[in-house]
């Protein structure tokens, strides 16, 4: 059927990104023989402990342990959504911002940051796939300019409205002193708590 026959060409399309990549990805549990994912392609059957566990990793393990296995222990990561890109690159271009002196923080130069980020990341492998559409003629998947062109003009408007909460350029330097800290500790799990304590 021609549903059928599209199911395939987006599965042989993720494929073919798939197998540039180091990390496992759902295009590659598409496309294994049965549909299943096996475990014995994951690990030797111990779970990996984690390196490190960031905010967002954390956020992902109180809502779903499952999840926080694939994605943080097993390195299957699902793909970028449209709404965490425009939050990455909307940072990106805020924290640039912050490197500039105070009177060269205008709301313009926010703006060019963004776009400036956005032309050197938008076809990296990370977000290419965000504006795929597959064109109704022949099949094949093209960009859809129209929808990227109302995702940047929307993240613009965030930028937009951060500047109404807060002028960044009546924060004189050094201020901030610090945009984002990075903190560690060493965790040891307690097995009979189920928990973790110190090490």
């Amino acid at each position: 059927s021609n549903s059928s026959n599209k199911l395939r060409s987006r599965v042989s399309y993720l494929y073919a990104k798939a197998s540039k990549r180091s990390v496992m990805t759902y295009a590659d549990i598409l496309i294994q023989a049965d549909g299943a994912l096996h475990p014995s392609a994951l690990s030797d059957g111990t779970i990996p402990k984690p390196k490190a566990l960031s905010p967002s990793a954390a956020a992902e393990f109180k809502a779903c342990p499952q999840s926080y296995l694939f994605q943080y222990l097993y390195g299957i990561r699902q793909p970028t959504t449209l709404p965490l890109a425009k939050g990455s690159v909307c940072h990106s271009a805020l924290e640039q911002l912050y490197d500039l002196q105070p009177g060269q923080r205008t709301i313009s130069n926010l703006h060019n940051l963004f776009r400036k980020n956005w032309s050197k990341d938008r076809t990296s492998e990370q977000y290419e796939h965000l504006f795929d559409s597959e064109d109704g003629g022949t099949g094949r998947i093209i960009r859809d300019m129209d929808a990227e062109r109302q995702w940047g003009n929307e993240a613009l408007a965030l930028l937009d409205n951060y500047f109404q909460l807060e002028d960044p350029r009546l924060i004189p330097q050094p201020n901030p002193i610090e945009r984002e800290i990075w903190v560690q500790t060493k965790l040891a799990l307690d097995p009979s708590k189920g928990s973790t304590g110190s090490a």
